[in-house]
């Protein structure tokens, strides 16, 4: 598990989002300033799904949603996820990382 601090990549990187670019700024306004919208009474997200194929730019779309957001993200592989020699290793784990977002968490 890594932190990455400064993703090197930035949303005027990416040619083919103009369609998802409101939907965008709004994710990214929240992650800049939670608390304005917290007090129009907006709950703060638990998280926000990519979905595409292999290769389309999830990761890179994700880190550059953080840089312009100036948010920290912690990038894992699922190998780091996997069961190491003792039962529940695999939970620790993924419990580790959980706590370790809500650490970072900006709200």
């Amino acid at each position: 598990m890594k932190r990455v601090k400064n993703p090197p990549i930035r949303l005027k990187d990416f040619a083919s989002i103009e369609s998802m670019r409101e939907e965008i700024n709004e994710v990214v306004a929240f992650l800049q300033n939670p608390s304005a919208f917290q007090k129009l009474g907006a709950r703060a997200p638990r998280g926000f799904l990519i979905v595409g194929d292999i290769g389309t730019g999830k990761t890179s779309l994700a880190l550059a949603i953080a840089a312009e957001a100036r948010v920290p993200v912690v990038e894992v592989k699922p190998q780091q996820l996997e069961a190491g020699l003792w039962v529940g290793q695999g939970a620790s784990n993924v419990r580790e990382l959980f706590q370790t977002a809500r650490v970072l968490a900006p709200v």
